[in-house]
């Protein structure tokens, strides 16, 4: 049945074939563009004629293109028929060819169809349909084959291009494909590879596993994944994750495998550098935490968590827990105080968004609300278009440095405390002594404080201080307890709770006492005094501050009771040289010797009245010790039979009324009658007590002349009459060149004017005594501090100065001491420069100066770059020694008049005198350039920023250094390493 008109496409819009009919009969050729022309598909044909081979080649070389297909007869007049169909196709073979044949024999078309033909056709069976759908069915075979080999070549390419390793292999791994990323990886041809088994080349701990997965593959499950390691050409093993599909036959079996590798070995080694990193991090002690540009924290390690007490914080890094406490709205924000918030919203997070990252001092809240000193670094990490992508923060627990700064302060403070109350000179010892020890309470944390006699036996309280419910202790208390294990210990001793003890002590060794601190004192090298401090309550350990406070304390104690007791031996060797009254006895020639008369001065001497006495006749033996009286018999008796007119007794004693003995020298002498017979006796009796323990002193005073302390007596001229042995050390000068010359004139030092020695001379009249501190001239003419005390030996009580008696010693040390304890006070322990205090009173000074006559001076703020990072990288103790020789380097570079001071960890301030803003910006820059170009430990090189101000006469301090301040803000926030000035 034809088709309808309406099934008919229409011509312009059915599909075209263009064909080329080569055909040297023209009946044959017209019979072929007939049956090419009956529309009987949707395809249409356009057809090309040509009578001979040549001009057929000739279309095809100007545009193969044009061409659908080819019909061509093999029987061509120039052309032999076994050559034609190879002709064309040499031609072009882009267009398929259908070869009309004469016959109707099959083995020929077979022939042309090996040759390269597409399809054949018999003239005498050509029909219209047959016709056009062989031609129709040849373009269309012959144009998916060309696509097939197309995509083919392409897969091919690609196969051998594709940067990861492609191969297809057996079930037992033989390959029988390798690309050429997989060859180079090997470093072989692929004749060395294909046919070989690559599981061979694995490694002997790897096959099991991959032979375990090759057999898991199923016709169900054909893909699989798999990692293992492979050596590459230059012996590396490399790990390679595989993704394998295996092929199955009709039965299910496995007939080859293709695979596809990758090298992750380099990510799998960042995998591990993460999972490392983040051990790292999560044993960081510091808090270290991540989050987005929008402030959202997206990670907190655990040193973190467990700064601010977080539940579960022990269990390291925790995504789910961390978004629970670290996200939502306001997220994080209760982690900070206000203030500290205010800060990094202000100047933290701009300058981190600005300069790439931001450091200084913040704070934290832990859990429970109490806020944590930290200082916080803040490093944004910005994207391809420089917009911050997320920020990572480390925030550093500082509690450790604010309590050595404050620690620090207290050392300073207490130092000052110490050297005020050891050189105030208007101070009673007592008033010092005691708060000395309210000191040690202070800073101690101690109840009650007190200092202790030992040598003596007596421990007897020589001051104390605060309270103890087992015994206040008062001045002169004795058999007093005290910190016993300072007797055998040279340095501190004590503890600090009572599991701490090792020992116990007489003052501690009771249920109220919750911590104990003692220290011996020495004098001269021997042990003198014990100083304890008790406390009810424990407290924390003692640390070296306090320590080296009571050693400084214990050292000025072994100095003041040295003093003590020069001021005491001076008053007993005052005593040496005074006199006593003389008493007249009469007595009886009667056993007993019954006193007949005494002297009214009796009463004075021996306490008794005279007629007491002389009334009643009182026996004169009475009053002798029982020890004396049998000799002083014997005296009597013997001097009376050899009729001696007088004679000395030996010195006896008598009573006193207060039942008290008195030494007596007795010159007695003999009254006899006209008959020589010895009517009665009379003496002088001396109270020579005195002079006995005189006597007794002068022993003393005669081992003082052979001990330390330097001793020389002068007449009322001031000439010197005897001088010592430490005399002559001390001075240089020996006795025979001391002797007759005037002290002010041997040893004066032209340290003292006119004034001093009128007032010495004046007490000395007034009071007859005068002690203090001298500077003296040694013979070789070194100057040497005395404390020196000068008593004058009048005749009388009122009568003229017969001598001076003058002691002194040595007190270079004392000075030496009191000078470091001034130096430690005043400067900074470090550095050895000024501290920020006497920085203070320096630059006071210098305004009151500038005020006065109307010159300027300036200021220089230093401030190390990133010192941090410094005692972060290289520790503390190298962050000390570039401190050191960043002063060392200052100095260098600085006038004399000119002072360099710690202002405050790493700040410094430098004081120039005289010296303008222009003149003082060059000075820094000079500084900054020097301090630049050293050399420091450590870090090897590091900068500094400076900020420059000069003093305007009349304003406050305050003002400059706020200048100064700015200016160094500035020169941070320029960049640091430079040098900024505010007018």
């Amino acid at each position: 049945m034809p088709p309808r008109a309406s099934e008919i496409p229409r011509p312009e819009d059915s599909p075209r074939l263009s064909v080329l009919l080569i055909e040297d009969n023209m009946d044959d050729a017209a019979l072929v563009r007939d049956l090419l022309a009956i529309p009987t598909g949707a395809t249409r044909f356009d057809t090309t004629h040509c009578g001979r081979l040549q001009e057929a080649r000739e279309h095809l070389a100007r545009d193969a293109t044009a061409f659908d297909a080819i019909l061509l007869d093999l029987n061509l007049p120039d052309s032999d028929p076994d050559e034609t169909l190879e002709r064309v196709l040499s031609t072009t073979r882009e267009i398929p060819v259908v070869v009309l044949t004469g016959d109707d024999h099959a083995a020929t078309g077979a022939h042309a169809i090996e040759a390269g033909a597409e399809d054949f056709l018999s003239k005498n069976r050509l029909g219209d349909e047959l016709l056009q759908r062989s031609l129709v069915y040849a373009a269309t075979r012959h144009r998916a084959r060309r696509e097939l080999a197309q995509q083919e070549a392409l897969y091919r390419s690609l196969v051998e291009d594709h940067p990861h390793l492609v191969t297809r292999y057996l079930p037992d791994t033989t390959l029988l494909h390798a690309n050429r990323a997989m060859l180079e990886f090997q470093g072989r041809t692929s004749e060395e590879v294909l046919g070989q088994r690559w599981l061979d080349w694995t490694p002997e701990a790897d096959v099991a596993r991959v032979r375990a997965h090759l057999d898991s593959f199923a016709p169900e499950r054909p893909v699989g994944h798999f990692e293992n390691t492979l050596p590459r050409a230059d012996g590396e093993l490399r790990t390679i994750m595989w993704s394998n599909r295996a092929f199955f036959d009709a039965d299910g079996r496995i007939t080859a495998f293709q695979g596809v590798g990758i090298d992750v070995t380099e990510q799998r080694e960042a995998e591990r550098s993460r999972e490392r990193l983040i051990q790292i991090l999560e044993a960081t002690p510091d808090f270290v935490s991540m989050a987005d540009a929008e402030g959202n924290i997206l990670y907190v390690n655990r040193g973190g968590k467990e700064l601010i007490g977080l539940p579960g914080a022990a269990g390291g890094a925790d995504p789910e827990q961390d978004r629970t406490f670290f996200s939502g709205e306001r997220a994080g924000e209760w982690l900070a105080p206000e203030w500290a918030r205010d800060r990094l919203a202000a100047e933290g997070l701009p300058t981190a968004r600005h300069e790439g990252s931001w450091e200084g001092e913040s704070a934290l809240l832990d859990a429970g609300g109490y806020e944590i000193p930290v200082s916080q670094r803040i490093i944004a990490h910005f994207d391809d278009d420089g917009e911050p992508e997320y920020y990572s923060t480390i925030i550093r627990d500082i509690r450790p440095e604010k309590t050595r700064e404050a620690l620090e302060q207290r050392r300073q403070n207490a130092l000052q405390e110490l050297h005020r109350i050891t050189s105030t000179a208007d101070t009673e010892d007592a008033g010092k002594l005691r708060a000395l020890l309210e000191l040690g309470l202070r800073e101690f944390g101690m109840d009650h404080g007190r200092l202790v006699r030992v040598d003596d036996g007596s421990r007897r309280i020589l001051e104390a201080a605060g309270d103890w419910p087992e015994g206040p202790g008062e001045p002169g208390e004795r058999d007093a307890r005290f910190c016993n294990n300072a007797l055998t210990e040279p340095g501190p001793v004590g503890f600090h709770a009572p599991e701490a003890r090792t020992g116990g002590c007489s003052i501690s060794d009771t249920p109220t006492a919750g911590a104990c601190f003692g220290m011996p004192v020495h004098v001269n090298g021997e042990l003198r005094a014990v100083l304890s401090f008790v406390a009810r309550n424990p407290r924390g350990p003692f640390v070296p501050f306090e320590r080296d406070l009571i050693t400084l304390m214990a050292q000025w104690l072994g100095h003041e009771l040295t003093r003590r007791e020069q001021r005491l031996a001076l008053e007993r060797e005052r005593n040496l040289f005074m006199a006593g009254p003389t008493l007249v006895f009469a007595w009886d020639n009667a056993p007993g010797w019954p006193i007949q008369y005494v002297s009214p001065n009796v009463r004075e001497i021996l306490g008794y009245d005279p007629q007491e006495l002389a009334g009643e006749r009182r026996p004169h033996n009475d009053l002798v010790h029982s020890d004396d009286r049998e000799r002083l018999d014997r005296e009597v008796q013997a001097h009376t039979d050899d009729r001696s007119a007088n004679f000395q007794h030996t010195p006896y004693r008598m009573r006193h009324r207060d039942g008290g003995w008195r030494w007596m020298l007795d010159f007695t002498t003999i009254e006899r009658d006209e008959f020589g017979a010895v009517d009665h006796y009379h003496g002088y009796l001396v109270d020579i007590t005195e002079r006995r323990e005189l006597e007794e002193e002068l022993e003393l005073l005669a081992a003082t002349f052979r001990a330390s302390h330097a001793i020389f007596i002068t007449d009322a001229d001031g000439r010197i009459l005897r001088a010592n042995p430490a005399f002559e050390e001390i001075t240089g000068y020996s006795a025979a060149e001391a002797i007759g010359a005037n002290p002010r004139e041997l040893l004066k030092s032209g340290e003292h004017d006119r004034s001093f020695y009128s007032d010495l001379f004046g007490r000395l009249d007034e009071q007859g005594h005068w002690e203090g501190e001298i500077w003296d001239r040694r013979k070789d003419g070194v100057l040497i501090p005395l404390y020196m005390s000068i008593t004058a030996l009048r005749s009388g009580d009122d009568g003229p100065v017969e001598h001076y008696v003058a002691v002194f010693h040595d007190i270079s040390r004392q000075k030496h001491l009191e000078a470091e304890l001034e130096r430690q006070a005043l400067h900074d322990r470090l550095t050895g420069v000024p501290n920020r205090r006497h920085l203070e009173s320096l630059l006071e000074q210098e305004a009151h100066r500038a005020d006065r006559h109307g010159d300027a001076f300036s200021i220089l703020l230093l401030d190390l770059d990133r010192f941090k990072d410094v005692n972060d990288t290289f520790g503390h103790d190298v962050g000390d020694e570039v401190l050191q020789t960043l002063v060392r380097v200052l100095q260098e570079r600085l006038r004399k008049s000119d002072v360099v001071g710690r202002w405050g960890g790493e700040e410094f301030m430098i004081l120039l005198p005289a010296t303008e803003l222009p003149r003082a910006r060059k000075v820094a820059e000079t500084l900054r350039s020097r301090v630049g170009k050293a050399v420091f430990p450590g870090p090897g090189h590091i900068t500094v920023s400076i900020g420059v101000s000069e003093y305007q006469p009349g304003e406050p301090l305050k003002d400059t250094f706020k200048r100064a301040d700015d200016a160094l803000y500035e020169a941070k926030r320029r960049g640091r390493n430079r040098v900024a000035a505010h007018e």
